[in-house]
């Protein structure tokens, strides 16, 4: 459970695409063609956490330990498990906890937290819109939900569990 620190080269506009000049020197370009500011360096935790599959409360505690984790080592986004927040496991239990996405207790516990830590958190949840659950990957940075991806290529067993995703939303 211990969380692993990457340093990633990230855009810092999301509408720009890295590229490098003649002389090598990586710049930011829109697709207008205007350059932006050169990218920066953006500290990422991965924490590999376990979730556990009948107790939300248990894997929010742990999420908020892997971001006081990250902000010791100084990251700036933490990237958790799919389905981190209610559970996985092939099991009818992982959908018990599933709920509206960003409306849903779980989801404000984790806009606090992204408020709190300064961070970008990506956390893996079972997402509840009109009664179809989604496995989710949700989205927050600093106090703000940005959206959500639900997936797409499901394992044999989660067919039985979860509506797929339609697009690449984020």
């Amino acid at each position: 459970d211990n969380p692993q620190v990457f340093l990633v080269p990230l855009p810092e506009f999301c509408t720009t695409v890295p590229c490098q000049d003649a002389f090598g020197t990586a710049r930011s370009v829109t697709h207008t063609g205007k350059e932006k500011p050169p990218m920066k360096n953006v500290k990422v935790t991965v924490a590999s956490l376990k979730s556990v599959l009948i107790d939300p409360q248990k894997n929010l505690a742990r999420v908020n330990l892997a971001c006081k984790q990250a902000v010791r080592d100084g990251a700036r986004m933490l990237l958790l498990p799919e389905l981190m927040l209610t559970g996985h496991g092939g099991h009818p239990k992982m959908i018990e906890s599933a709920e509206p996405v960003p409306d849903g207790p779980l989801t404000r516990s984790m806009i606090d937290m992204s408020r709190e830590a300064d961070l970008c958190l990506c956390v893996g949840i079972a997402e509840l819109d009109h009664d179809i659950v989604y496995n989710s990957m949700a989205v927050f940075d600093r106090g703000r939900y940005l959206g959500l991806q639900r997936k797409i290529h499901m394992s044999s067993d989660e067919y039985l569990w979860f509506g797929v995703g339609e697009e690449i939303s984020l």
